[in-house]
């Protein structure tokens, strides 16, 4: 392949022109690692208030164990487990509740932006991942306008009267 020009003109003219294509590359590159990271940090935050708004026996995550996909690699992974162990956990909630919900609870939508992940599609997961936050966020709205589940007093083993 022929790049017109290259190769020609002064040395310290290529040199410099080879600096600001550096430069354009590293300054896109920043604007995409910083997106990824405002979107991954905005989705985590998602998913572990949706934990919290889950009773702890519908839980199948703690909503602390969501920020281990901050580390790096090892979030390719675990994105996968907390989509599906929020989409469980949400679905659980709402049976026990006797709340009726439409779809798949945001599984399918977060399966396709954990595989854009795996593939190496980052700004096609920062779309899905705002999609599936806003999807789990309706949900957490969801439950919070209906009732909490009615608790049920511990029984200590002593007749009422007696």
């Amino acid at each position: 392949m022929d790049f017109p020009g290259a190769g020609q003109g002064e040395p310290m003219e290529q040199v410099w022109s080879l600096l600001v294509a550096s430069g354009v590359v590293l300054a896109v590159d920043l604007v995409v690692v910083s997106c990824f990271l405002a979107v991954l940090i905005y989705y985590l935050i998602t998913m572990s208030a949706a934990l919290a708004k889950v009773s702890p026996e519908n839980r199948d995550m703690e909503p602390g164990q969501v920020y281990l996909a901050l580390i790096p690699c090892f979030n390719i992974v675990w994105l996968f487990f907390v989509v599906f162990r929020v989409a469980s956990s949400l679905a659980k909630e709402f049976n026990e509740r006797g709340i009726a919900y439409q779809g798949d609870v945001g599984e399918r939508l977060g399966m396709l932006g954990c595989i854009s992940m795996c593939i190496g599609c980052t700004p096609i997961w920062i779309v899905f991942g705002i999609l599936h936050a806003r999807r789990i966020k309706a949900y957490v709205r969801q439950l919070e306008a209906a009732p909490p589940k009615p608790t049920v007093p511990a029984d200590d083993g002593y007749a009422e009267g007696y």
